[in-house]
């Protein structure tokens, strides 16, 4: 999986793949595969260009493969990884529209345990209208 996901640094390459992931499904098998933290970083490390992290965000509108996507993160560099690739307001909020489940704002609030994230995550939202998402 590691060659694979390094095979796809190219962001058009990446882009075409995340297009592929369009089902639900093919989402899940593709986040499930991510299990390990490296993988997970390599992932990550390749959505840096924000419309593929929108790409992505997007793909995961399904409230289960948000969840399973959160549930990944659970190491605080990858949340970290992730927090600081959501440093354009438009993908944070594109992120917090997709935590309106509860149980995702939950896991997604239990994750960032650690000080230094929970700074992260607040600084992304000087906006006001990304502070006003949060606490809608």
């Amino acid at each position: 999986m590691g060659l694979f996901l390094k095979s796809l640094e190219e962001p058009f390459l990446m882009g075409l793949f995340l297009k592929s992931l369009e089902e639900p499904f093919l989402m899940g098998l593709f986040l499930k595969s991510l299990e390990e933290p490296f993988l997970m970083g390599l992932f990550l490390k390749s959505l840096e260009e924000p419309f593929l992290m929108g790409l992505f965000l997007k793909s995961l509108e399904e409230p289960f493969l948000m969840g399973l996507f959160l549930k990944s993160l659970e190491e605080p560099f990858l949340m970290g990884l992730f927090l600081k690739s959501l440093e354009e307001p438009f993908l944070m909020g594109l992120f917090l529209k997709s935590l309106e489940e509860p149980f995702l704002m939950g896991l997604f609030l239990k994750s960032l345990e650690e000080p230094f994230l929970m700074g992260l995550f607040l600084k992304s939202l000087e906006e006001p209208f990304l502070m006003g998402l949060f606490l809608g």
